[in-house]
Formats: structure tokens, sequence, C-alpha cells
């Protein structure tokens, strides 16, 4: 896992809306952002002399006298990348934020030399080897060129490479977002401003994939064809040079580009050097702190995490059985890395919410019968029936076709699909997704239901739609016909309830309030249940029933559902065995789906339209789970989900601890000088044009 303890990326990837605001630097002053503000060397420390690391000093002054310091361009690259955020959304004073930033490159510098004379201090490196590489550097050279030369010496090429296209990917996010502004206005290409919710995980790319044929695009070079760099719709060349002209600019006026550079290969400037620089330091620091999750790991053994296991169940036993509000509290927040183990009492759950809303003519003609006091509450619902009778639901994912990103992909013969719809969503997660390809896999989300309508597409007019309307028999029909056909009859379907004949009657809602009470479950259109033997232990492993039915319920709720604060949360709503502040049509129905087991579904109307309501999880009394020392490496089982939260949690700990210790034991006169003087202009400059 990589572990980013100092802040260290000075790439300028809001370049321009920083800029916008304020500009640290207003002439040119290339001396002046040569000023060394800040010096580092640990081997200066008090008992570095009798230390391990004792025969390494020698080296360390060397290197802290080319590049163990942080000179004042450092400085203002950092705060055009996350000091002015400081400033103006937090409320930040400059003078404070300055501080912080220089605590910070500090702090780096510190751990990169640490870094240094630790592995020096191994059998898999050497002074020898260093000053080999070092060497091959010439005579001239930048401080920025000699920390990547020697820093490259301790870091596998991966790594190096690594780097790399990480910075190479964030110049270009910021080109990117420069270029829409030309693009636009010259092309008058328009796309949607408000895309619908994206499934959590969209364009991530796994932990370590990088690619060596990733190009920084100017619009002078051509983008290699087998670079996964993609050029925006709407871009040309001609576009892209007025970004990058535009980057340069800023680059030049805050003093981060000299006169005469050749900005023809941007890997040529000198920025590239202090920002490739800035991600080498932050790689040896992720190799330092991977050593400390070796160390923390090594401790993970079968008796201790059993161990950890029973002392968690334990004290949650006692605590929930004390106190089932603080069960109910506990629920409401968990995780892969929080979990509830055990349930004091059976009647709380979770339950995923399909709203299938009224259109603005329904809502109003309900508004009319709310505010008519003579309506008696069975006429009132009645009528509401009626509404609902006629309510229709369509695919509400056309901005994933027409925003700036089109995440839509026509199926071929060979992609799963359901449905008789040319487009689905999300090719590079859902279909080529995976441990070992660019992109993560959806997690949750089957990813086969095809976009429901007419689609068309011209040059001229771009995308037109025309969705196909579903009543609610529609929508269930939909539901269980996508359930079988991902599942087949491993899940059969079964109808636990119908009112659906007399629903629409108005005999049916006479008496609807018994005693003053509503009653609530005769709102209930339909139920059922898709019969299953669920495991909490495996229910997030892919391979499991219960999975691949959550998982077209959630891609259900991303194509039809309007209450978007139900996407992307964990398992959906928090279902109470109590009385709730949801609407008792719905807290019946929810409660009724989590007492009948995952698995089960309810249809009842609210005043917003009709809720499809599905159990994703229900908890019993007892212990939830039970860990298997077996299954730690079992993708999506509970036991791998609980080992490796604790492995992060003991490794998080001993690395804060670890680089607390150091930087505590560094950060002193002895190694550390600041020159305060030197960029108190900084601070007024920026004080005076806020």
């Amino acid at each position: 896992m990589k572990h980013k303890i100092i802040s260290c990326i000075l790439v300028l990837v809001f370049l321009c809306a920083a800029l916008s605001g304020c500009t640290p630097v207003t002439t040119n002053q290339e001396k002046n952002m040569e000023q060394v503000v800040a010096t580092v060397d640990i081997a200066d420390e008090k008992d570095f002399a009798t230390s391990e690391y004792a025969d390494y000093a020698a080296f360390l002054g060397e290197y802290s006298e080319k590049a163990g310091y942080v000179l004042k361009r450092d400085l203002v690259a950092y705060f055009l990348n996350e000091g002015y955020n400081y400033v103006q959304s937090y409320g930040y004073s400059y003078a404070e934020t300055y501080e912080l930033m220089m605590e910070s490159l500090v702090n780096r510098k510190i751990m990169v030399q640490y870094a240094m004379a630790y592995f020096l201090n191994t059998d898999a490196y050497s002074i020898e080897g260093l000053n080999a590489a070092i060497a091959n550097l010439g005579s001239d050279y930048s401080n920025y060129e000699y920390t990547i030369a020697a820093l490259s010496y301790f870091l596998p090429v991966e790594d190096v490479e690594e780097a790399k296209y990480t910075l190479r990917k964030m110049i270009n996010v910021s080109l990117d977002n420069i270029e829409k502004n030309y693009y636009i206005e010259k092309d008058e290409t328009e796309y949607a401003s408000d895309v619908r919710t994206l499934p959590t995980g969209v364009d991530t790319e796994n932990e370590d994939f990088y690619d060596v044929n990733y190009t920084i695009y100017t619009g002078r070079n051509a983008i290699p064809e087998n670079s996964t760099y993609e050029k925006q719709k709407g871009s040309t060349p001609t576009t892209r040079k007025k970004a990058y002209n535009y980057f340069l600019n800023n680059l030049k006026s805050n003093a981060l580009l000299s006169d005469g550079e050749d900005s023809r290969d941007f890997e040529d400037l000198g920025y590239w050097d202090v920002e490739f620089a800035s991600q080498l330091e932050q790689s040896m620091i992720e190799k330092l702190t991977d050593c400390y999750e070796d160390e923390a790991v090594s401790k993970m053994t079968k008796s201790y995490v059993l161990e950890r296991y029973t002392e968690i169940l334990k004290g949650q036993k006692e605590d929930y059985d004390a106190s089932p509000s603080a069960f109910e509290t506990a629920i409401g927040s968990v995780s892969d890395t929080s979990f509830v183990m055990y349930s004091p009492t059976q009647g709380f759950g979770f339950v995923y919410n399909i709203l299938l809303p009224f259109s603005t003519t329904q809502s109003n003609m309900l508004t009319v019968y709310e505010n008519n006091k003579g309506m008696s509450k069975d006429e009132y619902y009645y009528k509401r029936a009626e509404l609902l009778r006629n309510l229709t639901a369509t695919d509400q994912r056309e901005t994933w076709f027409t925003g700036a990103t089109d995440y839509s992909f026509k199926v071929s013969e060979d992609t799963l699909v359901y449905g008789n719809g040319e487009y689905l969503f999300f090719e590079d997660n859902v279909v080529n997704g995976g441990s070992t390809a660019r992109y993560e896999k959806l997690a949750n989300y089957k990813g086969a239901y095809a976009y429901n309508g007419k689609v068309t597409y011209t040059e001229e007019d771009g995308y037109k739609f025309t969705p196909n309307k579903l009543t609610i028999d529609g929508f269930i029909d939909e539901m269980i016909g996508y359930t079988e056909f991902a599942v087949g009859t491993a899940a059969p379907h079964t109808l636990l309830l119908d009112n659906s004949a007399n629903y629409y009657t108005r005999e049916y809602y006479n008496n609807i309030q018994p005693n003053g009470v509503l009653d609530a479950k005769r709102f209930i259109y339909k139920a059922g249940r898709f019969a299953m033997d669920f495991n909490a232990n495996t229910m997030f492993m892919e391979s499991s029933v219960s999975n691949q039915v959550m998982s077209v319920i959630n891609e259900l709720m991303f194509a039809y559902n309007t209450d978007t604060a139900g996407l992307n949360t964990y398992l959906g709503y928090t279902v109470s065995a109590y009385d709730t502040s949801y609407v008792s049509e719905f807290e019946y129905a929810a409660k009724y789906a989590v007492s009948n087991g995952v698995g089960t579904y309810a249809v009842v109307p609210s005043t917003y339209g009709w809720h499809v309501i599905y159990c994703t999880f229900a908890y019993g009394s007892g212990e939830v789970y039970s860990f298997d020392w077996s299954e730690i490496e079992t993708e999506g089982s509970f036991s791998q989900k609980f080992y490796e939260a604790l492995k992060d949690s003991d490794s998080g700990s001993l690395t804060a601890m670890r680089e607390s210790e150091i930087v505590n034991k560094y950060s002193n006169d002895e190694c550390v000088a600041t020159y305060p003087s030197r960029y108190k202009d900084l601070i007024i400059l920026g004080e005076s044009q806020s």
C-alpha cells in the first residue's frame, strides 16, 4: 500500500485556477527564486557520529550541500499547488500557510536523508554504488538533477517509471483543464454540466500501473500509438498549443521558467526536474514506509489476528448489549474498515432504495390534493394511486454519454449485455478491468444493463435519445429479468405479496387510517424475494450469489433511481428495528424487506413516487461474522477485509510513529536552518493582493 506521509507533489494541477486569484511572483526573479530558504543535514545531529549510520555522514554532508536544501522556487511551486487553497478555502493567513509549507518541505528532506542512510546500511546498497550513479552526471548539473541521480540509485526501475508516469499524467490533466477554455469557445462544443453520479471506482487505475509510452501532449508532438493518453473530445493541435503556451506563461510569470529554455519538449525544461525530483523524493519515502509495513506485517500471525478479532468482538458484545443505541450508531458507519461484528437484536439492516419519481405535472396534481382541506385521507390516497398508475420511469444515464467524458461504448457480439439497447458504460473498468489490467474492476456493479432506449449519434447533432418508458410493473419485470440473466436459477424469484389487482380501486383505500393510524402495510404494491443462502462472510465476494444480485440492483439504481443520496452508499439506507423519521409507507416496507432477509424487495409509494426497496443486509442476534485464517487472501471475504484493515491500522500506526520519531529527532537547530527573511516578500505580496 502506498502511503503519502508528507505532501510533496508540487505540480500545478489547477494552475490556471490558482493564478486567476493570486500570483505570488509578479516579475521575472530568477535569481530571487534561487535563494535557499532552508537547509537540512541530519548528519549534524549530535549523536549521529555514534549511531549505526555514522559511516554515511560524509556522503549525507555532501548531499546536503548539493541537494539537501529548499529553494524559494520550491516554496512558490508548493504554494500554487496547495498553499493557495489553504488561504482561499480554509482561511489561513499567508504567514501561517508559508510556515506550514516550510515545515512540510523540511520534513520531506529529513525523511529522504534518513531513508538514504537506512538503505545504505543494508547489503543491497553501498556508498561506492551511489557515488558511481552520481558520477554519471558529469560536472554541470543542477541540485534537482543531483537529487534525481542519487534517488534513482535506490529505487527500482519500476518505481522511477511510475514516478514519471504520475507526473506526466498530472501535467496532462492541467493542460486538459486549460485546453477546455479554447476548444469549447472555438467549436461551440456543449457538454452536460450536471453529469449523473458515477459509480465509485470509475477511471480508477490499479495502484502499480504505469505506461512508459505515456506522453505529455503539447500540441507540438505526436502521441505514440501505444500510449494510454487520450485526447479530449474537441481537442486539436491548435487548442492544445494554446493551452501549453498558457501553462508556460504562467510558469514564467512565477519565475518557474527561465528565458531561453527550449520548451518543445516539456521534459527538457528545468521545471520538469523540479517536479520529477519531488516525485522521486516521495517514492523514496514510500520505499522506507514499505519497510515499516513489512515490520508490522511480520507480527500479523494467526494467533495475533485471532486474538484481536476476539478482543474486538468481546468489546462490541459488552457495549451493544449494554446500549442498543450504540449498536444502531455503529451500523451507520460500517465500511470495509469498520465492522460491526455483533448484533444485540434482530430487526436491523440495510436497504437499497430505487425512487421512480412522479412527473412534474403529477407532483403538481398531488400538491393540489394535499392542499384540499375537504378531501378525506381515503380519497387522497386513492387519487395518489391514480397518479401512480400512470407514472413511468426512464433510464437516467444520458449524461454518461453527453458529459465531457463519454463513458458509453457500443456493444459487440461477444459483449455480455441484457436488454435490446446497443450501449453499455465504463468499458475500461467493467469489461477490461481487473487486477492485472490498467483499471480496477468496479465492485458491486454488474455492468451488463444496456441503456434502455434508442440512441442515435451524428457529428452534427451529437447524441439523441428516445428512452423507453416503464410502468411500475414494467420495472419489476425488468428487475426480475436482469437478475435471472445474471444468476440464472441460483436465486429463484418468489412473489411474497401482490396487491396489484385492487391497488388502483377506490374501495382499496376505505378506512385507510383505522383508529387514526395509517395502515402502512396496505401500501405495499408488490413484494418478492430472490431466494439465496446468505452468508455475511462472503457477501462481498464477486462469486457469491448475494453479491451478484446486489450488483444487479445497484446497477439498476444508477440507471433509474432519482434519489441520488442513495447512490454509492456502502449497503444503502440503515433500517432500524425501532421507529424512525422515514415516511410511514417507506419505513414499513423497509422493515418488511429486512424482516424477510437479504434478497427481499418491496414496492411502495410516497409523495415522491414509487420506491423499490431491496434488502442488502439483515442483522440477526449474536455474532455477525466468523474469522477464518485460511481466507485472508480470498478477495472480498470478511476474513480478508478484516485482516487487511487490521494490517493497515497496525502498519499505519507504526509508520506514523517511526516518521514522528525521525522528524522529531532531526528537526532541530543542529540539522535544520530556515531563513524566513528570504521569503517574507511572498507573504507581503500575497497579503497585499488578498
